[in-house]
């Protein structure tokens, strides 16, 4: 693959908290891309002395302690004020990139001037697993992404077909003058981040892999992710960026009323009568907007049929 042609440097950021092993497999994979004009920047916000010794007699990488501690939207609004270079990443210290990872990114900015970010898919890491499964399974092409409704789409639907969030290029210009949007949403803050963002200018999402992305041991339960999902809506319609009634909003809650599952914890009444409530009120909604419904049974009728 050919090197960019402007040849920029990049600032690779990597989200340092209490992994020490994890983060010296990501170190070493960001030394190992093809696109050599990088600067490999670690935030370490651990809240022990673990990482801090390991990182000792690494050389090659610049380490930024952060003392206090901060909290997760903190920590990344911190990290994109102090980004210098033209284009920046900003990785989980639990992943590990494959070789060409930059290289492909920066060529796909480079040649669509238009574009503010760039992304790809990624490959599933169980805990110490390299897998060959697709976090993106829905991502079947390059897909441009113009509208925040078509981002939202990909997280309110579970489409599967949006890349993660650690697997972005972008042009610092753009990420660091949007940074203030992270404080908006609690656990969403990096949807609403790139929501903000796509304000600025398009993304591409690449289909092939160019990371692995470590999933742990009951991460994304989906109970945390319908609080999400509640939380993101209620962000999107303050915005103005989508209306109350907006069908995607409508369609996303009915589609996760069929398909999700009890709370895990059903003695829980606050979280449950919360979920009805938005239910009730959405199924209201959907019953106002009936292609919608013919939609959803036409999709049921079909997996009948293939079944």
């Amino acid at each position: 693959m050919n090197q960019s042609r402007s040849n920029p440097l990049v600032e690779l950021w990597i989200l340092s908290h209490n992994r020490p092993f994890f983060l010296m497999e990501m170190i070493q994979s960001l030394k190992a891309q093809t696109y050599k004009n990088t600067k490999i920047i670690i935030s370490e916000n651990s809240t022990e002395e673990s990482v801090i010794a390991a990182l000792k007699d690494v050389g090659g990488v610049e380490v930024r302690q952060r003392i206090p501690h901060l909290d997760g939207r903190d920590h990344l609004e911190k990290v994109l004020s102090e980004v210098h270079a033209p284009y920046c990443m900003i990785l989980h210290d639990d992943d590990i990139a494959l070789p060409e990872m930059v290289q492909t990114l920066i060529e796909i900015l480079d040649s669509n001037p238009e574009c503010v970010a760039a992304s790809a898919n990624a490959y599933i890491l169980e805990d110490q697993n390299k897998t060959r499964r697709l976090l993106a399974k829905g991502l079947r092409k390059k897909r441009v992404i113009r509208h925040v409704p078509d981002l939202a789409r990909s997280y309110l639907t579970e489409d599967s077909d949006v890349s993660p969030f650690p697997g972005y290029l972008y042009r610092s210009k753009h990420a660091t003058e949007v940074r203030a949007s992270i404080r908006a949403v609690g656990r969403v803050s990096d949807v609403s981040f790139l929501c903000s963002l796509l304000g600025r200018g398009a993304f591409i999402q690449l289909p092939q892999p160019l990371m692995f992305y470590r999933l742990h041991s009951g991460q994304d339960s989906q109970s945390i992710a319908l609080r999400n999902k509640s939380t993101l809506i209620h962000w999107l319609i303050k915005q103005n960026i989508l209306m109350r009634d907006e069908p995607l909003l409508v369609y996303a809650r009915l589609r996760n009323l069929v398909r999700s599952p009890k709370f895990p914890s059903a003695a829980d009444n606050v979280r449950r009568n919360r979920r009805r409530s938005i239910y009730l009120q959405s199924l209201v909604l959907f019953l106002r907007s009936p292609h919608l419904l013919l939609r959803l049974i036409r999709n049921k009728l079909r997996k009948l049929v293939a079944g």
